[in-house]
């Protein structure tokens, strides 16, 4: 069964452009799930159990989940997918989400984000734990033909197969093919300092990095756009100036450790970016190249 598991915050629930989002992915599953996050920290306060008067607070909130849960029922019942909503109370969410991923190996994971500042925490923990592909939804919307941009790092020297470049582009491309819309390749070629006297040395490895990877997935037709500088700098530049939606980039370490969350640059990327992110690693199966195609 083809499985999308959507996390919706319990203190804001789903935007009219997330649903509308998560609207034109549901033909692609078989079924839905929303996970209400309910965990609140602010309950775990000492004084929320020692002030009666703070028990209007917690009957305030729990008012609010039941308003978000009417919400999602008015809004997705009445499509062809069934759909299936749950409550999480408990801080470890991440070990609540992965027996339901687990169940069908196709899933894809949705989590939905208010602004920036709340991508990192609870969301970070997610993305550690998940093999699965994640989508990350900031509130702007897609236009009709969304532009999907992969990054790729083909000079690592830990990934020396490509795998996750691989999924990278395949996943990123089938995504941009749902919508028939624009798929773009791009690889940011970053020369320290200390190295500027090696540039034309540091600028011809990249190429040749570049040429493999294609060399190698013919089948794939990769065509990279190269840009100079720090990818924690050019690539949300590229991403505002080509108009990117979703910006898709590896979540896994390219190194012996196959489970460390990348934390230089994929991190950085998502406090950073305007646009929503896929999140994928090569442990993962081409779930979300399955689920689209």
């Amino acid at each position: 069964m083809r499985r999308l598991c959507v996390v919706v915050d319990g203190l804001n629930g789903l935007v009219a452009t997330q649903k509308s989002k998560i609207f034109r992915l549901l033909p692609n599953f078989e079924e839905v799930v929303f996970v209400i996050n309910a965990y609140n920290p602010y309950f775990e306060r000492f004084y929320f159990y020692k002030n009666q008067e703070f028990s209007v607070a917690r009957q305030i909130y729990s008012a609010k989940l039941s308003n978000i849960r009417s919400e999602i029922r008015d809004s997705f019942s009445t499509g062809d997918v069934p759909i299936n909503i749950v409550e999480n109370s408990n801080k470890n969410i991440a070990a609540y989400l992965i027996p339901i991923l687990n169940e069908h190996e196709e899933s894809v994971l949705i989590l939905s984000t208010a602004n920036l500042t709340n991508r990192h925490t609870v969301h970070l923990a997610i993305i550690k734990s998940i093999h699965q592909p994640i989508l990350m939804l900031t509130n702007r919307g897609w236009p009709k033909k969304p532009l999907v941009v992969s990054a790729v790092d083909p000079v690592h020297h830990m990934d020396e197969s490509g795998l996750i470049d691989v999924k990278i582009i395949s996943q990123g491309r089938t995504l941009a093919a749902q919508f028939n819309s624009t798929f773009k390749i791009v690889h940011s070629r970053y020369i320290p300092s200390l190295l500027q006297d090696f540039s034309a040395e540091i600028h011809a490895a990249h190429l040749q990095a570049i040429e493999q990877l294609s060399d190698n997935n013919k089948n794939l037709d990769i065509n990279v756009d190269l840009i100079g500088g720090n990818p924690e700098r050019t690539i949300p530049n590229y991403i505002g100036s080509n108009g990117g939606d979703v910006l898709v980039v590896g979540s896994i370490a390219r190194s012996a450790s196959k489970h460390r969350f990348v934390g230089s640059t994929s991190e950085s990327l998502m406090q950073k970016m305007p646009c929503d992110i896929l999140f994928v690693n090569s442990d993962s199966s081409d779930s979300f190249v399955t689920n689209l195609a």
